[in-house]
C-alpha cells in the first residue's frame, strides 16, 4: 500500500521540489546549483525504477525485483534524500521540509516493510520448491513401483 500511495505522492513532491529549486536557484552557490540539479535528476530516475521494481516484485511475487526495489531505497534514495534534508548549506524552505520529511517517512516505512515481504516471499517460494520436488520424487517412485 505504501508503494501505491508513494506513486501518487512522488509527483507532488517532485513538483514542489522543482518549484522550490527554481525559487532558491540564484541564491545558491554554483557548486550547490549543480549538485541539486544533478540530485533531482538522479532521484527522479531512481524513484521511477524503484517504484516499478516494487510493483513488479509485489504483484508478480518476483524476489529479484522486490530486492532491487529495496536496495534502491536503502542504498540510493534514502541517502540522497537525507543529503537534501540535512545539508546545512542548502536553503530549505518550509514546503521542502514538510514534503521531504513525509517522503522520508514513506521510504523508511517501505524499507522496513520490504524486508518483511522479502522474507515471507522467499520462505513461500522455498516451500513451493520443496513441495514440487517432493511431488516429483513421489511420482518417480510410483512409476518405478508400477
Amino acid at each position: 500500500m505504501f508503494l501505491y500511495f508513494n506513486c501518487y505522492f512522488f509527483p507532488f513532491w517532485w513538483a514542489c521540489h522543482i518549484v522550490m529549486l527554481e525559487l532558491k536557484y540564484f541564491y545558491l552557490s554554483t557548486y550547490y546549483r549543480i549538485t541539486l540539479t544533478a540530485l533531482t535528476v538522479v532521484m527522479t530516475l531512481v524513484e521511477v525504477a524503484r517504484l516499478y521494481l516494487g510493483y513488479l516484485g509485489n504483484l508478480q511475487e518476483k524476489v529479484p525485483a522486490l530486492a532491487g526495489s529495496w536496495l534502491l531505497s536503502l542504498l540510493l534514495q534514502a541517502p540522497m534524500l537525507l543529503f537534501h534534508l540535512c545539508n546545512p548549506h542548502l536553503i530549505m524552505l518550509p514546503v521542502e521540509w514538510a514534503t521531504g520529511l513525509l517522503y522520508l517517512a514513506f521510504i523508511v516505512t517501505e524499507i522496513v516493510l520490504s524486508i518483511r515481504a522479502l522474507r515471507r516471499l522467499t520462505a513461500q517460494l522455498e516451500e513451493r520448491f520443496h513441495l514440487a520436488h517432493l511431488h516429483l520424487h513421489q511420482e518417480r517412485q510410483e512409476g518405478q513401483n508400477a
